[in-house]
């Protein structure tokens, strides 16, 4: 039987994707072939570079972890990572071929760096518990996001890797009955040579939809307006000096953890602790003289 083609549509279809306008349906249409083409190269060709994150946004229990189960095949998917960098990540990913990142949401730009490390590289080296010699076993597996949060990039820079897709009702058995068209399309694809990443010009558009999700504590531009005079500070100074009728018995130590984080967003981090003088013993942060270079004239970081 002659089946109409699938593979842009499938999102839109399955995933219940609504573009609100041409340049939203141009870019769920890139997305719902690269996400395939993607996976379909990692299969075939372990290790070539296949990073980026499509991330299904929709309410809680819609299904969207299940979606991508039926789609790669439950034996082939895996919802439960350890830690990124560790080696019992590296151990998990091997024979996954979908794995999902469920609340893709850390913190600390440490965290960030890391999973950005993590989801690019294109190899797991490790040595097995037994044995003498380093393993070095290519990636065969992509990573998909999921969120019922709308303000979960905690990072602005380097999202290009992110693809946010707004999902609302989910078809599980639309999706089963046409999986196995949309991968033989997807192959049929990818054996012609049709590349798996966006165009420059709907990189751009994924960047703009990426930053509407950043989530920016109104706290950071209080701190980079306070704080401006200032080369090293101590979380409860930053406290005193970012709000004015503070009084120090009201620091809780939730404001404190708050603070740390706003610092490091605005550029500050830790170093070390105070050694003298009415801070002692208190952690030190210290101003990045490069961060503040780190506007729009930042060196691209992050192309293909």
């Amino acid at each position: 039987a002659h089946h109409e083609p699938q593979l842009s549509h499938w999102m839109e279809r399955y995933l219940g994707a609504k573009p609100g306008s041409p340049e939203e349906r141009q870019y769920i249409e890139a997305v719902s072939r690269l996400s395939l083409i993607q996976a379909v190269a990692r299969a075939l060709d372990p290790g070539c570079k296949a990073d980026s994150v499509p991330i299904l946004e929709g309410g809680q229990g819609i299904g969207k972890s299940t979606a991508i189960r039926v789609l790669h095949g439950a034996e082939w998917f895996g919802d439960a990572l350890p830690p990124m960098g560790t080696k019992d990540a590296s151990d998990y990913l091997r024979g996954l071929w979908g794995i999902e990142l469920a609340e893709l949401s850390f913190q600390r730009k440490a965290e960030i760096e890391v999973q950005k490390a993590f989801i690019s590289r294109r190899e797991e080296r490790f040595r097995p518990a037994y044995g003498r010699e380093e393993i070095v076993y290519p990636r065969r597996c992509v990573f998909w996001g999921t969120t019922n949060r709308t303000d979960y990039i905690k990072d602005d820079t380097g999202n290009r890797r992110y693809l946010p897709i707004k999902t609302t009702k989910i078809d599980f058995e639309g999706l089963k009955a046409s999986r196995d068209m949309l991968w033989a399309e997807a192959v049929y694809y990818y054996n012609q040579g049709e590349q798996y990443w966006l165009s420059e010009e709907l990189a751009v558009y994924a960047n703009e939809q990426t930053n509407e999700r950043f989530e920016e504590d109104p706290w950071v531009e209080v701190v980079q307006r306070k704080l401006r005079e200032f080369t090293e500070i101590s979380l409860r100074q930053a406290c005193n000096e970012s709000f004015e009728n503070i009084n120090d018995k009201d620091i809780t130590k939730e404001m404190i953890r708050r603070m740390s984080q706003c610092l490091q967003m605005a550029g500050w981090r830790k170093d070390g602790k105070f050694t003298s003088g009415p801070q002692r013993n208190q952690a030190r942060f210290v101003k990045d003289a490069e961060e503040a270079f780190e506007g729009d004239d930042a060196p691209e970081r992050d192309c293909f």
